[in-house]
């Protein structure tokens, strides 16, 4: 991952996402800079979706 700036225009640090006991996120850090372009990929049921909802606020 790139250096930490104070111009990121998002920036998630150690996110955990649990359903009850089980734990579907662990310690995941993202950083978006200015002009940067990100894509989240991965499968079915990977956690892109809770992902992007925890980082909304949604969960």
């Amino acid at each position: 991952m790139a250096e930490a700036s104070d111009h990121s225009l998002l920036r998630v640090t150690d996110l955990e996402v649990s359903y009850q006991k089980l734990q579907v996120l662990f310690q995941v850090s993202l950083e978006i800079n200015p002009k940067e372009v990100v894509v989240v990929v991965g499968r079915n049921g990977a956690g892109k979706t809770t992902l992007f909802r925890a980082i909304g606020g949604f969960l």
